[in-house]
């Protein structure tokens, strides 16, 4: 995955030189990914379950995700499912919940 830049107005500056436009490009490790992956699926309704996570990882859930995510659910932000988490519409309408 990639994102775009880390510096916004340095980005629309150059948003008219491919060159420069694309030196600003980050590629994220993988921890990055997974948080992004996560953070998207909790904008969902049907959350992110242990299953989705593995067929997109090929692993499970890593213990400091599944503790953002159980502080949550403690926060009243999302709601532990049988298979994963899902956000409470409290948590639906906010930036991000981990």
């Amino acid at each position: 995955a990639v994102r775009n830049t880390n510096n916004l107005k340095l980005y629309i500056q150059n948003a008219g030189d491919f060159e420069k436009l694309t030196a600003q490009a980050v590629e994220l490790d993988e921890n990055a990914q997974m948080l992004r992956y996560l953070r998207g699926r909790m904008h969902l309704t049907e959350g992110v379950t242990a299953e989705l996570f593995r067929a997109r990882f090929g692993k499970a859930v890593p213990e400091e995700f599944s503790t953002l995510l159980d502080k949550a659910v403690e926060n009243g932000l999302a709601e532990k499912t049988e298979t994963g988490w899902k956000p409470t519409v409290k948590g639906l309408f906010r930036e991000n919940i981990i």
